[in-house]
């Protein structure tokens, strides 16, 4: 039961925080490789699918319905100089699974709160992006009624990220990720106001290790202690293609001819 719940923390933390980032490489290898789109199973289900151009820049990256709940789909658009220029989230509501919700519950987590009722069948989310010669420094997330979503802060070439969250113009969530490279997190800590408005905070680190240049494995700790380990696998091109830790992170990829 422990296990299984947090498989399931696992998987909402990655549909709130945007964990997907550390799967990612470095646009070159897309490039080289002529990779066209990758798809990203959890298990057998297919969780997100991420599409690029001839450059590796990814131009779209959508997320598979969670219980039968909302699509997400990111645009991305850039410059003839590989500046990204516009930024579009677009989420299609789709009423969840309540067999998987009330299932879910049996166990002990109650997810009924993450999804709202009468919402429209399409939602479209802007954003702001701010640079300082050339580097990005803010991102700003506006909600389709134009109130604030998200503030990101970039320091230190984009090796810190300070995330704000807002919910009716109040902030009620703020972490701070310091990056080793442009993908892979060496702390990620913050705090949350909870529903309840007891504030909770975590405070998480990773340890790498790698072999030829290339992550091998990494392990996560919270306040020091040690937690799970994410061994990864690659093919003969070094694309990844699977990330254990409780499960089996799984990618197939479509090419360019």
């Amino acid at each position: 039961m422990k296990t299984t719940l947090s498989i399931i923390f696992l998987f909402i933390s990655m549909l709130t925080f945007g964990q997907e980032k550390w799967t990612y490489q470095n646009d070159n290898i897309y490039k080289i490789n002529k990779v066209k789109a990758r798809k990203w199973f959890n298990g057998n289900k297919l969780t997100a699918t991420t599409f690029y151009n001839k450059e590796g820049q990814m131009i779209k990256f959508q997320h598979e319905p969670f219980l039968g709940g909302e699509q997400r789909t990111i645009y991305f658009e850039y410059n003839e100089k590989g500046k990204l220029i516009n930024q579009v989230d677009t989420t299609r509501n789709i009423k969840p699974d309540k067999k998987a919700l009330k299932k879910l519950k049996k166990m002990g987590l109650d997810l009924s709160s993450n999804f709202r009722n009468n919402r429209p069948e399409i939602e479209v989310l802007k954003f702001n992006i701010e640079y300082e010669d050339d580097k990005l420094i803010k991102l700003t997330k506006f909600n389709a009624n134009g109130t604030l979503n998200t503030v990101d802060h970039f320091e230190n070439n984009g090796r810190k990220q300070v995330r704000e969250w807002y919910r009716n113009g109040e902030k009620y969530q703020e972490s701070i990720t310091e990056y080793i490279d442009d993908f892979h997190k060496e702390k990620y800590y913050g705090w949350e106001i909870r529903p309840n408005l007891e504030k909770s905070k975590w405070n998480y680190s990773f340890e790498y290790v790698y072999e030829n240049g290339i992550i091998k494995e990494f392990t996560r700790f919270d306040n020091g202690q040690k937690k799970e380990t994410t061994k990864m696998e690659y093919d003969n091109n070094g694309l990844l293609i699977k990330a254990i830790y409780y499960t089996t992170e799984r990618f197939e990829y479509e090419y360019y001819k």
